[in-house]
């Protein structure tokens, strides 16, 4: 029988700390806010051969946006455009989702903190690698600001990994869990968790 008592704990712990992590307290997303303009406007300052985009604040936050990007391009003809976008929807519910699971893992504390600094590292790489997906989509759009030429085929392909990775709130869930099993849990650990009376999740072997 499916061992729903086993997982209703861990399942309770993580639904907790998510929903403790995304309560809007004072402080928190402004700090946040101003980590992801910051690590935006160093990667990507520089885009192709004369393409730059900017983070910059948006005067008035609301759940839909908070971050203004301002793409430049200053290779032969100068062009410019901006959108906005939600950093906490890029960038902080993958992350806090991440942290949730990893503290509600039914492993040992050491485990866990040495996959919080692996999957916090990783889940960073695809936020970095998202928000690059959309400045290459738009800087490769059939308009002035093109700094790319894709073959029809090509934009086709990039612009469904955009719908898909960037815009799809799924995917905030679904690579924080990928990246949270395969940092978190060693072979024989699922077969622990799902019944295996002789196996220990906890890193223990019983008495």
């Amino acid at each position: 029988m499916f061992p729903l008592k086993r997982l209703s704990g861990p399942l309770f712990r993580c639904v907790l700390f998510y929903a403790v992590l995304i309560v809007p307290w004072p402080g928190m997303m402004d700090a946040y806010r101003s980590g992801f303009r910051a690590a935006g406007n160093r990667l990507f300052r520089s885009v192709g051969q004369g393409g730059s985009v900017s983070f910059e604040p948006l005067a008035a936050v609301d759940h839909a946006a908070d971050t203004t990007l301002v793409f430049q391009k200053i290779r032969r003809f100068r062009a410019s455009a901006d959108m906005t976008i939600n950093s906490g929807y890029v960038g902080y519910r993958p992350t806090a989702f991440l942290i949730a699971l990893v503290l509600a893992s039914p492993v040992s504390w050491s485990r866990r903190g040495r996959a919080m600094l692996l999957g916090l590292l990783l889940v960073n790489i695809f936020i970095a690698f998202r928000t690059w997906l959309q400045i290459v989509d738009v800087f490769s759009n059939d308009n002035a600001l093109a700094l790319y030429s894709l073959a029809p085929w090509m934009k086709s392909v990039l612009g469904a990994a955009v719908l898909v990775i960037f815009r799809a709130p799924a995917a905030h869930y679904l690579v924080s869990m990928l990246i949270w099993m395969a940092v978190t849990f060693r072979r024989g650990d699922l077969a622990a968790l799902l019944g295996s009376p002789t196996t220990a999740v906890e890193g223990r072997t019983p008495s």
